[in-house]
Order: structure tokens, then C-alpha cells, then sequence
């Protein structure tokens, strides 16, 4: 058996795909394409910020991916990894800054014309989308016309693929559900956390003979471990392990503060319950109600009949 760093914490799988060769094994097995060149671009890791404000990791990566029908092509790949459920709108806003990045626009000296590059977006998520069971999703676009039939003459479009973009998600705590049934399963394996240590979370163990001679997986198990030895990546994992551990003891209090909630009496909309948790909790520490209100943008009668009946 082996331990191996646990590449759920963001610390880790930047180490892993640092590695080009890694990083291209599974980008060619998610996108399911040759990907004969990649190159990692500059990327946002903010865990380890001052103030620990947790952030979605994300890594760009321009490649060269070969079709099925054998015609090569330049693409942006946008891998971004959450490990706990965020507000979808900062996702929709990463896309439009790549939208807008000049670095994904490229000449066309056939028509003297500026396009952009193909854009690929990849999700890696800790958490489940809706009561979707399939591990992975394939999102991609197609033209049609007015009948409804699939248009293929002339595509791609440089301009129509410089306006959209295919997704992938994956998620993660579906990868125990699925059997190993094709080569990106047996990738993605790694990131199952059934082979999570039962004494730290930061670690995996595994049967090393289970990937023995097969030297895509090797290479990744050998930069994983390298990854367990390492002080920075240890260190970042700690912290990582710190911020979530705060999150999870934020939950458990809004969620008792929910259930006293439910106990006065009183009623509210489901999208308002966290705030007047949060209220809640104020009230307590004797926080004046106008600042209460400006806080959490409940209403001053509102916030005022929870004061009454927590006084009660």
C-alpha cells in the first residue's frame, strides 16, 4: 500500500498538473481528444491569501488537440476546481474575463480577420449538480437551422466558435458510483475519496499494484507522492484544511440558529433563512438592530419580532 497526496485540496492539484505530461493525460482523456501540446498559463491560487478568503482555483491551459478526423487545432482550456458549493455567478464571471482576454484572440491570415480561440471550460466539483448521477457531463454546442436540422457544411465557423464554448463537469462525489468502464474512469479513479486515510484527510492510500505497468498512471502516482513529501504543499494543505474546517463550523451554527428559527415561530422565505441566522447570532452579541438590518438586509420589523421573541 501506498500514501499519496490527496489531490481534492487545491495545494495538490496544482502540483499535479504542473507536471505538462500529467496535465495532458487528463485533459486529452476529459476532452477526449489527442492533446499532442499544452502549456500551463499563469493561474489564480488564493487559499494561502492573508485574510484566507477561499476562492474557486482555477488554471488556464493553451493546447493543441488533435480531432478525430485528424485536423489540429489551437484551443483555451479553463479548468476550475471548487471543492464546496459557490454562487454560479462567480463562474460567469471568470468566463466573461476570458471572453474579453486578449491573449485568447488569434489572427486569421486567411481572411485577415481577429477571432478568438476555441474555448473549452472544465469544472471539477466536490459537491453534486441537482440529481444528476452520471460522474461526468458533456455539454457541447451545435448549430441548427430553422427546421431544427443539425447544420455541419463549413464547421466550425472561426466566428461562431469565437462566441461559444463546450463544458465538462465532473463530479467528484459521483466517481464512487461508477464502475470502471473506459480510460477516463480508471484517470479520475485517483481523485475518488474512498481511498481517502482514515487518520488524515490529506492523504490517499492506495494499491500501487493496481496501476502497475501502466505508465500514464504511474507518472501521476509518482508526482502525487512527490507531492506527500513536499513542505509547501503540505503547508498550503494545512491551511486549506484550516479554512474548511471554519466553514464547517459556520454551517453547524446558521444550522442551529435555523432550527431556533423555526422554533419561535417564525416565518420566511427559504432564501432568507441564512440571513436571519446570521441575525440571529448578532442579536445575541447585543449588535444595535439598525446595523443588524444594514448587515443583513432584513427588515427593521422583521429583525425587531426576532429580538421579541428571542427575549421571550
Amino acid at each position: 500500500m501506498l500514501q499519496i497526496a490527496n489531490p481534492i485540496y487545491d495545494a495538490v492539484f496544482k502540483y499535479l498538473i504542473e507536471d505538462g505530461k500529467v496535465a495532458q493525460i487528463l485533459l486529452s482523456c476529459l476532452l477526449q481528444r489527442q492533446v499532442t501540446d499544452v502549456t500551463v498559463n499563469p493561474h489564480e491560487y488564493s487559499n494561502t491569501s492573508k485574510d484566507k478568503k477561499v476562492s474557486v482555483f482555477r488554471v488556464d491551459f493553451a493546447a493543441n488537440i488533435r480531432e478525430k478526423n485528424g485536423i489540429q487545432r489551437r484551443v483555451h482550456i479553463e479548468v476550475q476546481k471548487e471543492w464546496v458549493e459557490t454562487e454560479v455567478q462567480r463562474f460567469r464571471q471568470y468566463i466573461g474575463t476570458q471572453y474579453s482576454n486578449p491573449a485568447n484572440i488569434l489572427h486569421d491570415d486567411t481572411r485577415n480577420k481577429d477571432y478568438g480561440i476555441p474555448m473549452v471550460f472544465i469544472y471539477l466539483l466536490g459537491h453534486c449538480i441537482g440529481n444528476f448521477e452520471e460522474p461526468v457531463l458533456y455539454v457541447k454546442h451545435q448549430s441548427f437551422d430553422y427546421k431544427d436540422r443539425i447544420v455541419t457544411d463549413d464547421m466550425p465557423e472561426p466566428f461562431i466558435e469565437s462566441l461559444v464554448h463546450d463544458c465538462i463537469f465532473v463530479q467528484l462525489p459521483r466517481l464512487k458510483t461508477q464502475k470502471r468502464e473506459g480510460r477516463l474512469f480508471e484517470i479520475l479513479d485517483i481523485f475518488d475519496q474512498k481511498y481517502k486515510d482514515e487518520e488524515n484527510d490529506q492523504l490517499l492510500t492506495i494499491d500501487e499494484s493496481l496501476f502497475e505497468g501502466d505508465k500514464e498512471m504511474e507518472r501521476i502516482v509518482r508526482r502525487l507522492l512527490m507531492a506527500a513529501s513536499d513542505v509547501n504543499v503540505r503547508q498550503d494543505m494545512n491551511i486549506e484544511s484550516e479554512i474548511f474546517l471554519a466553514l464547517d463550523r459556520r454551517d453547524d451554527t446558521i444550522e442551529k440558529q435555523e432550527e431556533e428559527i423555526q422554533r419561535l415561530g417564525l416565518k420566511l422565505a427559504e432564501k432568507d433563512k441564512a440571513l436571519a441566522a446570521y441575525a440571529l447570532t448578532l442579536l445575541k452579541q447585543e449588535v444595535a438592530i439598525e446595523k443588524i438590518v444594514q448587515m443583513t438586509t432584513l427588515s427593521l420589523d422583521y429583525v425587531e419580532e426576532l429580538r421579541i421573541k428571542l427575549s421571550e
